[in-house]
């Protein structure tokens, strides 16, 4: 067995309409339901409510550009054992204009458990916060928590509007009273019947002047009480429209709850299901249809996307391979260069017989020697740093395949690629925490949170030397900020020319669902910071997350150390 009602009616607000009427709306109702079961712990990541007394859940989604939007509460309180439960279910919708509020509660009970009747005599059908703050409709009819009083000369008005009216979609119920003015109270019922059904009252003097205009099987006077069903007409018979005498409202007011609960019943039984709108249904079909176009032209957007960065790729990967031919070749005809070099200083050694001769001779030689390595160098640094440059733009493609090796042979041996680049020598780290400990006592440009430090702790990266020359940079930019007021080109484009690679920000994907990863806490002012524009260094091995302070002529480093998850990638 189940106890079950529902009301659906309209909520409208002055110079309000679409999402923002609704959002207003559903804070009412959320009130309106933490006042009726008590208020529970919030979950947030669940978007759940829960405590001794049941649980509730909250769902919404919403569509900007449309103007379309649902919310629904859910609350569900348990009986004392798991059989016996009732749920409450508040759901609006909205489609631009108006919002059509759909109210519906459930009570499920046992033949051997039925549900208490305190329970059943404290289920509300409709929130009264939204009556105090909006303008709330059955159809065309207010919803008001009072019965409405029906004067003698009112009498045609409510024929015409109440009782035969083509319009309501709730039963009418009709409360007279008798000679002496005494009747049961409509005031009452209609606060406890809100949404279910209209209440209205008249005295015993109106009761006769309506009775001359409806067939005597319809007719209510001397403190009786009717429920007229929607679409009532003079040719109804007197079992579709109930009617209790006073002797029978006695004796079932006798019984605590069960008389207006009986009533309600007959409402629920009464109202046609048709004439309620669906507006629900429809606009959550709606959006799940928009978000499915939505997703599909993402996905044809990203296999665009990715077909050009595989062209892109490609082509970069060529470039490389050039370039490193193009080293390997000028490597080689400088050793020729030199072999050559070494045969002809041998043989003038041998030619020449005088020593000041022989002297200058080898003077002469080891000069050209020189200028000829001096010029050699410089090619092989200039094609070193331009496959650099290249790598990194292949590494910010999101490649993780490289066509070089990590190390470039130099004219003193095997040079990390991070030294070639930078054309100096980097100071010798075991750990990332050395280097970011080095950085901190060397750069006023920088200051670190407690963050980047545990990080760096945690980091397994085994070129440190490259956190370091990023940090190097990183406080240059700062002085040059400091010293020039601007940059005079984007910070990315200033921090590319220098080697380093630069993002102002993350994805809106990424900031969407990883956000909170991104906020460190800042010890001196005591709240947390928010850095999407991060450094990569090591092929995006190591990210060093970053934000400018103005006020501090500073840049505040949140993070050194593995990468962090983003939208198209989790650590």
């Amino acid at each position: 067995m189940a106890e079950y009602y529902r009301t659906v009616f309209s909520v409208r607000k002055r110079d309000l309409r679409g999402i923002p009427l609704m959002e207003k709306a559903a804070d009412a109702t959320l009130l309106w339901a933490m006042e009726c079961f008590g208020r529970c712990e919030f979950d947030s990541s669940r978007g759940l409510w829960t405590g001794d007394r049941g649980s509730l859940r909250i769902r919404d989604r919403k569509d900007v550009e449309t103007n379309l939007a649902i919310y629904r509460l859910v609350w569900e309180m348990p009986d004392c054992d798991s059989t016996n439960r009732w749920r409450l279910s508040a759901r609006l919708a909205t489609d631009g204009q108006d919002v059509e509020a759909d109210i519906e509660v459930l009570g499920i009970e046992t033949p051997n458990r039925p549900l208490r009747e305190e329970y059943l005599a404290k289920l509300p059908a409709t929130p009264v916060q939204l009556l105090s703050e909006f303008d709330c409709r059955i159809g065309d009819l207010p919803m008001i928590t009072r019965a409405t009083k029906i004067a003698r000369d009112d009498a045609d008005s409510f024929l015409n509007d109440w009782l035969y009216g083509p319009d309501r979609q709730v039963p009418l119920l009709v409360v007279s009273l008798d000679s002496a003015g005494d009747g049961v109270d409509a005031d009452q019922l209609q606060e406890q019947l809100l949404g279910l059904a209209s209440v209205v009252v008249y005295d015993h003097d109106t009761a006769w002047d309506v009775a001359r205009h409806v067939p005597r099987a319809l007719r209510c006077y001397d403190g009786a009480i009717r429920l007229y069903a929607p679409g009532c007409s003079g040719d109804d018979v007197p079992q579709q429209n109930p009617y209790w005498m006073p002797s029978d409202e006695r004796q079932l007011q006798s019984q605590p709850n069960r008389f207006w609960m009986m009533l309600r019943d007959e409402c629920v039984n009464r109202t046609p299901t048709h004439t309620r709108r669906r507006l629900f249904s429809s606009v959550r079909s709606r959006i799940r249809r928009l978000e499915a176009e939505n997703w599909e032209a993402e996905l044809n957007r990203l296999e665009v996307r990715e077909s050009e960065l595989e062209d892109d790729y490609e082509r970069r990967r060529q470039e490389l391979e050039a370039d490193a031919q193009s080293i390997r070749k000028l490597e080689s005809e400088r050793k020729i260069a030199i072999e050559e070099l070494d045969r002809a200083y041998d043989e003038l050694l041998q030619d020449l017989d005088d020593d000041t001769t022989s002297e200058s001779a080898q003077k002469t030689v080891a000069r050209a020697f020189r200028n000829r390595n001096k010029l050699l160098e410089d090619d092989i640094r200039r094609l070193q740093q331009d496959n650099a440059l290249l790598r990194m733009r292949l590494d910010r493609s999101g490649s993780s395949e490289s066509a070089v090796q990590d190390e470039v042979v130099g004219d003193q041996g095997i040079l990390r690629q991070s030294d070639a680049e930078a054309g100096v020598e980097s100071p010798e780290f075991r750990t990332v925490l050395e280097a970011v400990k080095a950085a901190d006592a060397s750069f006023d440009g920088l200051r670190f949170f407690p963050t980047a430090i545990e990080s760096a702790r945690d980091s397994q990266f085994t070129r440190p030397c490259e956190v370091y020359r990023a940090l190097e940079v990183l406080a240059e930019c700062g002085e040059a900020r400091q010293r020039d007021g601007a940059l005079g080109v984007v910070v990315r484009d200033w921090m590319a020319e220098r080697g380093v690679d630069y993002a102002a920000s993350e994805s809106e994907q990424t900031e969407i669902r990883h956000s909170d990863e991104r906020k460190f806490y800042d010890p001196k002012r005591d709240f947390h910071v928010y850095m999407g524009a991060h450094i990569r260094v090591g092929r995006n091995q190591v990210r060093i997350h970053v934000v400018w302070h103005d006020a501090e002529g500073k840049w505040l480093v949140g993070w050194v150390g593995d990468h962090l998850p983003t939208a198209g990638h989790n650590s």
